[in-house]
C-alpha cells in the first residue's frame, strides 16, 4: 500500500484506530482493576503513540530516500517524544499552574505538543513547516486542550467510581489523532488547488 496516495477519508479513518484500540484496552482492563498499574498506564500510552505515529504520521511521508528508516523513526520517535514531553509537562504544570491543569494550561500544553509533532513530521516526512501548517497545528492543539480539560472537569471520577464512570474521558483520546491528521491535511495545502507543501527527497 502506498501511504501517500491515501484519500483524505481513508487517512481520517486510519486516525481513529489508535483511540479505538486504547479504548478497547481500557474497557477490557476495567473489569480487572488490579491490572491498572503505573506500568500498564505507560505501556498503554506508548502503544497509543506508536499507533499514532504509524497510522497518522507515516502516511504523510513523501521522501523516497531512506524511506523505511523514516517510517520506523516516526513510529519510534512519536512515543519517545510523548514520554519526554509528559515528564517535562508534569513539572511545567506543577511549577506554573498549581498542580491541577486549567483550561489555559491544557490548551498551552497541547499547543506545544502539536507543534513538536509537526516539527518531527517536517523533519522526517519531510513537510515544509509553513505558517499555515503552524497555525493549523496550533489551532488543533488549543481545541484539543480545551476539549480534554472539559472532559476532565465534567466526567473524571476519582472516589467511589464505577468501572464505567470514566468512559467519557476516552472521547478526547479517540478524537486527538483525527484532529491532528485533519490539521496537517489542511495546513499543508496551498491556496491554489492541486498544490501541496510536501517536499520530496
Amino acid at each position: 500500500m502506498v501511504f501517500q496516495n491515501l484519500t483524505v477519508r481513508r487517512r481520517l479513518a486510519q486516525a481513529l484506530v489508535p483511540g479505538l484500540v486504547i479504548s478497547a484496552l481500557s474497557i477490557a482492563s476495567g473489569a480487572y482493576p488490579p491490572s491498572q498499574t503505573i506500568a500498564w498506564f505507560w505501556a498503554t500510552y506508548v502503544l497509543y503513540f506508536a499507533l499514532f505515529g504509524a497510522l497518522v504520521l507515516v502516511p504523510f511521508v513523501t521522501a523516497t530516500t531512506h524511506r523505511k528508516g523514516r517510517l520506523a523513526a516516526l513510529v519510534i520517535a512519536t512515543p519517545a517524544l510523548w514520554i519526554l514531553f509528559a515528564l517535562f509537562s508534569e513539572g511545567l504544570v506543577s511549577l506554573w499552574w498549581d498542580l491541577y491543569p486549567s483550561y489555559y494550561s491544557s490548551a498551552c500544553l497541547f499547543l506545544l505538543f502539536s507543534l513538536l509533532l509537526g516539527g518531527l513530521l517536517s523533519l522526517l516526512a519531510p513537510l515544509r513547516f509553513s505558517p499555515r501548517l503552524c497555525m493549523s497545528l496550533g489551532l488543533a492543539g488549543v481545541v484539543m486542550g480545551l476539549l480534554s480539560q472539559f472532559f476532565i472537569e465534567h466526567f473524571l471520577c476519582i472516589f467511589f467510581c464505577d468501572a464505567m464512570d470514566n468512559l467519557p474521558l476516552l472521547v478526547p483520546i479517540i478524537l486527538w489523532p483525527v484532529l491532528f491528521c485533519a490539521a496537517v491535511i489542511v495546513g499543508k495545502r496551498e491556496t491554489r488547488l492541486g498544490t501541496s507543501d510536501a517536499i520530496q527527497e
